[in-house]
This record gives C-alpha cells, structure tokens and sequence, in this order.
C-alpha cells in the first residue's frame, strides 16, 4: 500500500496570500525532524518579516523556546484541526533531517501551502522545486530561510499560482 493523503479530509478551497506572512511547521523534539533547524530559519526569516507569525503543532513547546513569542502552538490536535492549521499557512517547512515519507508535506500541499523541504523521504518526489516549493539540503537553516522567504516575496497573483500547484 502506498502512503497517501485523505483528499476528502486534507483539502482547502482556492484562497489568497495571507496580509501577515504566516509559516506552518511540525513542532516535536525528536532530534531527526530537526527543530533546531527550523527554530534558526524562523528566527532568520522574523528578521526580514518582523510581523511574521507561525502555526505549528506536535508535542508540547519546549519552556522559553524563542518561537513561542510569534507561534500558535496546537499540542497534538485531532486530525480534524490539522487541515485549518495548514490552510492558514502562506508556507509549511519541512526541516527533517531523516523521514521515511513525510506526510504533513503532502497534507500541507493538499490544503494548497507551497512547502520547503528538506531532501528527505518524499520530498523530491512531491515538490516541483521553483512552483510548489522548494527543497534544500538536511541542516541547512539559512537556505530554508531564503527559500521561505522567496515564496513570501512572491506577489499575490504568484502565491496563488504556487499554491495552486502545490494543491495540484
């Protein structure tokens, strides 16, 4: 059986870039999905987009992680939440340093988000790097720092083009 996603429950309608830039990302300790990778990223990128916020969930956030400041955390929402958490964000990472597929990156473009990945698990085999996303090297924060923020960059009428290939 190959892995998939419930397109009948991970879906969002066409919508536009949000007017704060928003990034989504899976917020767990484990050392292979490689938080401190993405907490460096979002760290980087909220200086180039002060007012920018996160949504994240997974298990509960570490006492005075710095991405508490700017995130709306969901400690292990029922999987009826995940699909809005994803569609409220304009980009999900993926900062992985191992994955044996990667779900939330196929959930996150079912629910038409552009990812940025890591080359790990499927990525490769889902993001068309440059339309629906983008994929970097495992433990490179500054490059998922730049490539979320080119998709942040991107006008309105590109954003939907992206997330419209990302949910294609």
């Amino acid at each position: 059986v190959e892995n998939s996603v419930d397109t009948d429950r991970f879906q969002a309608p066409p919508r536009a870039k949000n007017p704060v830039p928003t990034v989504g990302f899976m917020y767990s300790s484990a050392h292979y999905k490689g938080l401190e990778v993405a907490r460096a990223a979002l760290l980087r990128l909220r200086q180039r987009f002060p007012g920018l916020r996160a949504v994240s969930f997974g298990g509960p956030m570490e006492p005075g992680d710095p991405l508490a400041a700017f995130t709306d955390h969901h400690v292990h929402p029922n999987q009826d939440e995940l699909p809005k958490l994803y569609a409220r964000c304009d980009a999900w990472i993926c900062s992985s340093h191992a994955e044996g597929f990667g779900l939330p990156i196929a959930e996150a473009m079912a629910c038409r988000c552009p990812v940025v990945s890591t080359r790990v698990g499927a990525a490769e085999s889902l993001i068309a790097d440059g339309k629906s996303g983008h994929i970097v090297d495992p433990g490179d924060a500054e490059a998922l720092a730049d490539r979320l923020a080119a998709i942040l960059a991107l006008t309105p009428e590109r954003w939907r083009a992206w997330s419209d290939a990302a949910h294609a």
